[in-house]
């Protein structure tokens, strides 16, 4: 684990069960990740307005291990897992006390802001990664 963040279930998390919504889980590990920028002192809105380059996400999957209810309290802990030349690869286990309730995994991809096209991951961003 590299870096731990914390969040709550809320009410628009839930389904009408009260289960977490599927796509709330992408959102929690989407905060973790832009949580672990800001500490490394990457700002996402910074990125987009000054740099030619933006590191976006290619992929993502997600597996539930056990049900996550309104108001449980959740531990995201986000690891790097691979860096490649232009990709690099999150990966991320959700807790909720000692149990793990699910995993996620995003694949982001420099690319250049005007072309479009799969950049290197710029040095000043890649020092940033571990």
């Amino acid at each position: 684990m590299l870096f731990s963040f914390r969040t709550k279930v809320k009410l628009y998390d839930t389904d009408a069960a009260g289960i977490i919504y599927f796509a709330s889980q992408f959102r929690f590990v989407h905060d973790a990740w832009e949580s672990y920028l800001n500490e490394k002192g990457v700002f996402i809105e910074d990125m987009m307005r000054s740099t030619d380059y933006m590191f976006v996400i290619a992929h993502v999957e997600a597996d539930y291990k056990m049900p996550v209810f309104l108001g449980d309290e959740l531990e995201v802990r986000l690891s790097i897992t691979r860096v490649g030349r232009s990709s690099a690869t999150i990966s991320y286990d959700l807790y909720r006390g000692e149990d793990l309730v699910g995993t996620a995994k995003t694949v982001h991809v420099a690319i250049d802001v005007k072309t479009r096209q799969k950049i290197d991951i710029p040095e000043e961003l890649r020092l940033k990664f571990g």
